[in-house]
């Protein structure tokens, strides 16, 4: 929702706080109740359920933005729809009609994981309060978003208010707009402005003629029209040529819920026009120099539903501006060859092909256009600059790009890559900038190569950039700088950078992904036209069934049956042709016989089902087999399990990579820790995260230790910092001492308090004392919990007795001293008479003590053989009950195998739907392409859940 009211207060600047008709927008719910803090997972463990049903956790990435249609969505011509209520000559116009199948709650629950300081809140108060003058709640406010908001604007004069109006359709309830109407009437006028309620619209307006002409042209019969109310009609925005034009180079697969229309010469000419003499003769040479008066139209349209924003927008780009043209890119620099520098751990990542040498140019001729004294001035600078360095700025720096580019995020930092047509060359040119600029910078080798810090009291930026290859290397942090270093020299395979560039459409000059969210969003360039399509995640996916159901095939439930009737004497191949079925219950049934088979024969079957299947339950399953079968081999597919859209089957991934115990790995654990950690549900427990963590523990990779903690840091997902701590506890104390004092003090500020208690802890065995003043520090913003904690481990790293323990007499010399510092001043300060009286006492009362203690162990060690002696020739009581309780135990379980071995006869009924001896259907029917299955209480599947979760309670790690 906050998209949508940033674009409506973005045009709604004309009026103060608590105008009827400008009201600002904001969040439309009752803000929901405090989340119940999840409990505390004693292992990360992944049970797979007894019934193959489907589920989804998240979106997977990589939604190309080819999956919208190319054509214009209707638009009709009836008065629902808002910008038929609107002018034709509109400048501006913004648009609101969510309708009844628009649903927020993903965008809200997006918005709200973002919101880490309450602004969202703070927003809804104030929006609260500017409706309360016009009588409406925000309740209401959401109502009337449902069915139609639109604003105008339509002239720009030098009078206070511009040209405007603004239109609201109230909605069914009879009561609103007469309530509204008293409530406005008053605000209107002290502003100066016109309007009232219309028949169920709420209509405002700089001036008369303006709400004279929306009311003709929104009249409901179009017959009963005279001839100047039907041209006012023909003159709304929906029917002008110039608007459909825009909608159809920014095509939807339905009307939008928000849009925003610009007719950008028009709007720059009013602009202009109102500026003083001197301001409008240099808007006029920014206007011919950006050809602005060939730029007829822009617009951005977009959709939301529950967990997806997808919007398209599109600007003419008129031929003889260069700077345009340059800043949205040239497509040839877009290739599959980008992917190779992009990191697995990657949170999300940015291509694109700007001309930074065209740009530089056309920006100093912009300048030199609109004020030719400062753009002297500027041309006089750079070329004074570059005497003094010995370098043709124009030539070396400007023309030094080859205009590919590449953005992304790392856990430690961000970092942008910037293609070079000429490395050495321009690696020495940067050397003889610094020097002569005497920029305060420290160099350092990375990979062989130099790097430079900038940053401190003297420069407020910090960042470390170098030429690593054919790229200029611009990073946030070292850590960051030495991650791309590394890339670069054994490229590891981005799978989803490359799929992104891989569905791009001709003409794509920019792409952004993220895989988290499975956001994509591209810019395309095409003649005079820039076209921007894309889709943003904003939370879990969940599909929508509307298909027939189709049971499953006749042939695969007698195969199936036949295969479990015998299962050794079914090929591993029939069973992987099974398990590779459409049906999810088949395919579930098969995998799991698949998996009892012996590795040599089920692994390569199992490998692939676990990331090429397109059922969930069959991936779990096979996931889980891997980790009894799975070797060296899997680890690819192990290192791909971590992106599976099944949280499930990503905790399996990570504790077989926990089993394999390949340090490489460690990379692909933490991508996956800093991808997950940003869209997990705080509603659910993340145990994907608990897994890895625990993953990365088993790998020993205490250098990754701060990155991971650096991920994770500021996530609302639920319980994985009870592994996150047990990941420091198990290898920080494995580092240098002055090495784990800066890794705990790093973390000291971590909002997970588990951690911060460990490293409060842990710095007062350490006893550093470089640590005293940022424990001192943290005595300022620490909570009551972990405060005492911090004063404790002060007193213990100055070595000072805890508070309240220091003498009354007014001495101090004994309670700086240690205990046995004290002891030996007491002893000191005795006479030699009462030093041997003491000795003496000590040493008979030692010898008397000694003699009784030997005594005491003979008589217990006389008891104890006695007692040894009876319990062999007599067992005890409890012991025989022991007994008993086992072969009970071992009778039943003989009783339930035979009861399981008659279970397995079956039949199949005249509708093709397999069934036991009882009669009950375990084979069900698809929707869609998704499955579920009702087979809880099946003999022969419902053993998978208890199985396998004995598999996973023998893991190491369930406390």
């Amino acid at each position: 929702m906050l998209v949508l009211e940033l674009c409506l207060l973005s045009v709604l600047p004309f009026q103060e706080p608590g105008v009827a008709a400008q009201a600002p927008p904001a969040e439309t719910s009752p803000r929901s109740g405090a989340q119940a803090e999840a409990p505390a997972a004693d292992s990360p463990i992944a049970t797979p359920p007894a019934s193959p049903t489907p589920t989804d956790e998240s979106p997977v990435a990589g939604e190309p933005a080819t999956t919208n249609p190319t054509g214009t969505a209707t638009t009709p011509t009836s008065n629902t729809n808002p910008r038929s209520w609107l002018p034709a000559d509109t400048l501006l116009a913004v648009t609101l009609q969510l309708g009844d199948d628009c649903d927020l709650s993903g965008l809200r629950r997006q918005l709200r994981t973002m919101d880490r300081f309450g602004a969202l809140d703070h927003f809804a108060a104030g929006l609260e309060q500017a409706l309360q003058p016009i009588g409406l709640t925000t309740v209401e406010f959401h109502d009337i978003a449902r069915h139609g908001i639109a604003f105008g604007l339509t002239g720009i004069t030098p009078a206070a208010t511009p040209e405007f109006v603004a239109v609201a359709h109230l909605g069914a309830d009879p009561n609103l707009g007469p309530r509204i109407e008293r409530a406005v009437t008053s605000e209107l006028r002290a502003q100066g402005l016109h309007g009232g309620v219309f028949k169920g619209f709420l209509i405002v307006a700089s001036n008369v003629d303006r709400i004279e002409s929306t009311i003709a042209a929104m009249r409901p019969d179009a017959n009963t029209r005279s001839a100047n109310e039907s041209a006012n009609h023909q003159k709304r925005l929906h029917t002008n040529p110039i608007y459909h034009a825009a909608c159809k180079d920014a095509p939807l697969d339905k009307e939008p819920d928000i849009e925003l229309f610009v007719r950008p010469a028009a709007l720059f000419a009013a602009l202009s026009a109102v500026l003083p003499q001197q301001q409008r003769t240099g808007a006029e040479r920014i206007s011919n120099a950006l050809a602005i008066a060939d730029w007829e139209r822009a617009v951005f349209r977009g959709n939301v539903d529950r967990d997806r924003l997808r919007f398209a927008g599109s600007c003419t780009i008129p031929a003889a501006s260069k700077l345009m043209t340059a800043l949205v890119g040239d497509p040839a620099a877009i290739n599959e060859q980008l992917a190779r520098v992009v990191p697995i751990t990657a949170t999300d990542f940015t291509f694109a092909a700007s001309d930074f040498g065209t740009i530089a140019r056309e920006v100093l001729g912009l300048v030199k256009a609109a004020d030719p004294g400062a753009g002297m001035m500027a041309e006089m600078m750079i070329q004074q600059f570059g005497n003094q360095a010995e370098v043709d700025l124009t030539e070396d720096l400007f023309e030094g790009f080859s205009g590919s580019t590449v953005a992304f995020t790392l856990p430690s930092g961000t970092a942008t890559l910037i293609g070079l047509e000429e490395p050495e060359r321009f690696a020495a040119m940067i050397d003889k900038l610094l020097d002569a600029g005497q920029v305060p910078v420290k160099r350092a080798t990375v990979d062989g190569a130099t790097a430079y810090r900038i940053g401190g009291d003297a420069v407020p930026l910090k960042l470390s950039f170098a030429t690593l290859g054919n790229w200029f290397c611009i990073a946030e942090s070292d850590a960051t700088l030495a991650a791309i270093a590394s890339q670069l020299d054994r490229p590891a395979i981005n799978r989803k950078a490359i799929a992104a560039l891989k569905a791009r459409l001709p003409g794509t000059t920019m792409i952004h992904g993220n895989p988290g969210t499975g956001s994509l969003a591209t810019t395309h360039r095409r003649d005079g036209l820039a076209q921007w399509l894309g889709s943003f995640g904003l939370g879990r996916s969940i599909p929508i069934v509307q298909s027939r159901t189709t049971p499953a095939s006749k042939e695969q439930v007698d195969a199936l049956q036949q295969a479990e009737s015998n299962p050794e004497a079914t090929a591993v191949t029939e069973l992987a042709e099974l398990a590779n079925a459409k049906h999810a219950g088949v395919a579930a049934r098969a995998t799991w016989l698949l998996r009892q088979r012996e590795p040599a024969d089920a692994r390569k079957a199992l490998e692939h089902l676990a990331v090429a299947s397109p059922h969930n339950e069959v991936r779990v399953q096979a996931f889980h087999a891997l980790l009894r079968v799975g070797n060296a081999a899997t680890l690819p597919v192990a290192i791909e399990g971590l992106d599976d859209k099944d949280m499930r089957a990503r905790t399996l991934a990570a504790q077989l990579l926990g089993r394999l115990k390949d340090p490489d790995s460690g990379n692909a654990l933490l991508a996956m820790l800093a991808t997950r950690a940003k869209v997990a549900d705080p509603e659910d427990d993340s145990t994907d995260l608990q897994a890895a963590l625990l993953a990365l523990s088993d790998l020993g990779t205490p250098k990754l230790m701060l990155p991971v903690a650096t991920a994770l840091d500021g996530s609302r997902a639920q319980g994985f910092a009870e592994a996150l701590t047990f990941y420091y506890q198990t290898h920080s104390p494995e580092l240098e001492q002055e090495d784990e004092a800066t890794l705990l003090l790093a973390v000291l500020g971590h909002s997970t308090q588990l951690l911060r208690r460990y490293a409060i802890g842990r710095l007062s065995e350490l006893r550093d004392l470089s640590t005293v003043r940022a424990l001192e520090g943290r005595l300022a913003v620490e909570g009551p919990e972990l405060r005492p904690l911090i004063e404790v481990a002060l007193n213990q790293i100055r070595r000072q007795p805890p508070a309240g323990s220091r003498p009354t007499d007014g001495s101090t010399a004994n309670t700086e001293a240690a205990p046995w510092q004290q002891v030996v001043a007491r002893w000191s300060a005795l006479d030699p008479n009462q030093q041997i009286l003491i000795g003496g006492l000590g040493g008979v009362f030692g010898i008397a003590f000694l003699t009784l203690i030997g005594v005491l162990v003979k008589r217990r060690r006389h008891r104890r053989s006695a007692q040894m002696a009876s319990d062999l020739v007599a067992p005890s009581e409890d012991y025989l009950e022991q007994l008993e309780e086992e072969s009970s135990a071992l009778a039943e379980a003989a009783d339930d195998l035979i009861d399981d071995a008659s279970g397995l006869a079956s039949e199949t009924d005249d509708d093709g739907v397999w069934q036991d001896q009882d009669g009950e259907a375990v084979a069900v029917d698809v929707e869609d392409g998704w499955e579920e299955t009702d087979n809880t209480d099946d003999p022969i599947y419902g053993d998978v859940g208890s199985e396998m979760a004995d598999e996973v309670i023998e893991d190491p790690h369930r406390g």
